[in-house]
């Protein structure tokens, strides 16, 4: 004779860390707080495993601006969103500019190395000067750049 396994025989993984809500945008960017809901819907995927669920918590996890943009669709009884990806899609052509890769690579090329004699020398510059002693043997050490091979 079969039975069924009583309800609590597995135990569900821990909630990992509470997400900040998602408002407007400037207390945590859209991609942090979209990093956040990603991470705990993998880790704590025994929780959220049917899509509407999924959508619950994207709607619970935001409040002012982000619930508003949501809001239409998520209540719609006949357009409504069909996954929690819908959602997150929607927040993101809100959020995204879609320049943020040209923004991080100018960032990137822009910061400033702290070495001395090099401080006002830039990423690229850097990187240059890195890869042309890596290629010429060089390697860094504590007291600057010295020989393959020597102290």
């Amino acid at each position: 004779m079969h039975t069924e396994d009583p309800p609590n025989r597995y135990k569900k993984s821990t909630i990992s860390e509470k997400i900040l809500p998602l408002s407007d945008g400037v207390e945590h960017t859209f991609l942090q707080w979209s990093a956040s809901i990603r991470d705990r819907l993998i880790v704590n995927e025994d929780h959220y495993l049917t899509d509407v669920s999924r959508r619950a918590f994207i709607w619970g996890t935001t409040t002012g601006l982000a619930k508003t943009y949501l809001e239409p669709q998520y209540l719609s009884a006949t357009h409504g969103f069909r996954s929690a990806e819908e959602m997150m899609d929607l927040l993101g052509s809100y959020y995204l500019t879609g320049n943020e890769t040209e923004q991080a690579r100018n960032l990137f090329n822009d910061l400033q190395m702290g070495e001395k004699g090099h401080a006002s020398e830039t990423f690229p510059e850097f990187k240059a000067r890195f890869q042309s002693a890596a290629i010429t043997g060089q390697v860094w050490s504590r007291n600057g750049f010295g020989t393959c091979g020597t102290s």
